[in-house]
């Protein structure tokens, strides 16, 4: 059980955070805090009720980016990605830019010019730790340049195959 108590020395009063238990049957202390004099308890606990609010906060959605990056990472389509459509490593990826757009279609559908705007806004600046300024519209399209239709053709059988066996997906047709 824990407690506070006080211990004096030389006439002074000092407070202790206490855990005790029985230990052979007799009340121990097993941990103890200290804490202080009251004046240094009062002056403390003054310092926590005059602290200054934040002078501004960030609000982002987080939840479906989350969740959406989630199954992208179980699936390994960055991975993927990257692999099919390589580039020097510089700035974000190819798979950052296609799985930046994918999850923006999908939670707030807006277009490439606003893409950088919305990163920045999201909780993704904060998990990949690119500027937002690598997201614009000319670069979004320099990198989708990169992919060529077949490799387009490759993801996309990936992915068709890996969301069949990840998500136990039957596709066969049953007849009836």
């Amino acid at each position: 059980m824990s407690s506070i108590i006080k211990k004096m020395k030389k006439g002074k009063a000092y407070y202790y955070a206490v855990e005790s238990k029985r230990v052979k049957g007799k009340p121990r202390i097993i941990w103890q805090k200290y804490l202080g004099s009251v004046e240094a308890i009062v002056k403390k606990f003054q310092e926590k009720a005059d602290a200054k609010l934040p002078a501004e906060t960030a609000l982002f959605e987080a939840g479906g980016i989350a969740a959406l990056l989630h199954i992208a990472n179980r699936m390994g389509l960055l991975d993927l990605i990257n692999q099919i459509a390589p580039k020097r490593d510089q700035g974000p990826s190819v798979g950052h830019y296609i799985l930046l757009a994918a999850l923006n279609r999908a939670l707030d559908p807006m277009s490439k010019s606003q893409i950088g705007e919305w990163y920045h806004g999201c909780v993704l600046q904060r998990l990949w730790g690119f500027s937002s300024e690598f997201f614009t519209s000319q670069r979004y399209w320099d990198h989708m340049d990169r992919i060529s239709d077949d490799a387009i053709d490759q993801i996309q059988n990936f992915v068709a195959e890996r969301v069949r066996k990840e998500f136990q997906i039957d596709t066969k047709l049953k007849k009836s």
